[in-house]
């Protein structure tokens, strides 16, 4: 309360976009995907629903998935996404390979101590456990799991010191 205060007269207003019709966002959104030279975009639907984009289809690796979600939040009038996509790698790296590279990239990360990470492939899905510094250590190393060729899924049970 401030002294001597008997009321206030409230006169904000609050004023909204208004709302990007379905069909004009879901077009926005296609054309975005269209024109990533990252994102093979030949198998991904889009559908918006009040602002709400749903991606189904697949796409060749989790980067390109992960990449699909980044590239349309910035596109005007998404409010959120929900990404369905399946990854279908062409090519199968064997699982050793995959945690082999995961592996190094952690290793010649200077923030990062490969030594209190554990890294598991089973069939280009990538279980990380063990213990990180903090939360940006903790995304990092899912970003560099998500990006690495062959990796179909991420789990990520990393926990901070």
């Amino acid at each position: 309360m401030v002294d001597d205060v008997i009321s206030v007269e409230n006169q904000l207003q609050v004023s909204h976009p208004a709302l990007v019709p379905d069909k004009e966002l879901a077009s926005s959104v296609e054309t975005v995907l269209i024109w990533s030279p990252e994102v093979d975009s030949t198998n991904i639907i889009s559908s918006a629903k009040c602002g709400w984009i749903t991606l189904t289809g697949t796409v060749k690796s989790c980067k390109q998935k992960h990449l699909a979600t980044e590239l349309i939040e910035s596109v005007p009038g998404v409010i959120g996404i929900t990404n369905e996509l399946t990854v279908i790698p062409t090519e199968r790296p064997a699982d050793q390979n995959i945690a082999t590279e995961i592996i190094r990239c952690i290793e010649h990360h200077r923030d990062l101590d490969a030594n209190q990470i554990d890294v598991v492939v089973n069939q280009g899905k990538v279980t990380l456990e063990g213990t990180v510094s903090n939360w940006l250590a903790y995304r990092t190393v899912e970003e560099i799991a998500l990006v690495t060729e062959g990796v179909i899924a991420v789990k990520n049970y990393l926990t901070f010191k």
